[in-house]
C-alpha cells in the first residue's frame, strides 16, 4: 500500500528560482529571497555589484526570462546595463540542472547630452556572453523566526511525544532545513 501512495503522487515541477553562473562574469540570480525580492550579484574583471527589488527588471518572454540590471549610470553619458537571458526550467523541489545562457551587455548612449539635434550615429552597442551555470528549485526558510516560534513551543514540551507533536512526527529540530 505504501509503495502504491508513492506511485500515485504526482510530481511537482515548479520553476527553477536559483541560478549560479560561472566563468568570466559570475552571477548568482535568485527570484525570490527569504526577504522576498529578487536578488542578483554580478562580478566580473572590472566590478563586483548587487542588486535587490526594484534594481532588477525581470521580463518573461516567450524564449526565456530576461533579467536586467544597471552596471554604469555616466549622467550626461551613456548607461551600461546587463541582461541576463535564463531559459524556462522547471524542476522538482530539490533537485538542479545545468544550462547554457547569454548575457547581453548594452552601452546605450542615446540619452547623451549633446548639442541639438542630439546625439547621432549608433546609439546602442552591445556585447553577448556565453554563459553556463546551474539552475535549482529551493525553498527559503527564515530559520530565526522558525527557532522563535518552534523555541516557544519546544520549551513547553519535554518528552518525545510531546515534541513529535510540535514538530510532527518523525520531525525534530536536528532534521530541520535550517539546522544544517
Amino acid at each position: 500500500m505504501t509503495d502504491q501512495r508513492i506511485a500515485a503522487r504526482p510530481i511537482q515541477l515548479e520553476d527553477a528560482n536559483l541560478f549560479d553562473i560561472t566563468g568570466p562574469i559570475v552571477i548568482n540570480y535568485t527570484r525570490n529571497s527569504l526577504a522576498g525580492v529578487p536578488l542578483l550579484s554580478y562580478v566580473d574583471a572590472e566590478r563586483t555589484v548587487r542588486f535587490a527589488g526594484g534594481e532588477i527588471t525581470q521580463v518573461d518572454t516567450t524564449i526565456a526570462e530576461l533579467v536586467t540590471v544597471t552596471l554604469q549610470d555616466v549622467v550626461d553619458a551613456f548607461v551600461r546595463t546587463f541582461t541576463l537571458v535564463i531559459p524556462k526550467i522547471r524542476l522538482n523541489l530539490g533537485a538542479e540542472v545545468a544550462f547554457d545562457a547569454i548575457g547581453i551587455e548594452t552601452v546605450d548612449r542615446s540619452l547623451a547630452f549633446v548639442p541639438a539635434p542630439g546625439p547621432s550615429g549608433v546609439l546602442q552597442t552591445y556585447r553577448v556572453h556565453e554563459l553556463d551555470g546551474v539552475a535549482q528549485r529551493v525553498e527559503f526558510y527564515d530559520c530565526r523566526r522558525w527557532w522563535r516560534v518552534r523555541a516557544r513551543s519546544y520549551a513547553s514540551t519535554s518528552s518525545r511525544r510531546a515534541r513529535s507533536a510540535v514538530f510532527g512526527p518523525g520531525l525534530t529540530i536536528d532534521t530541520h532545513p535550517c539546522s544544517a
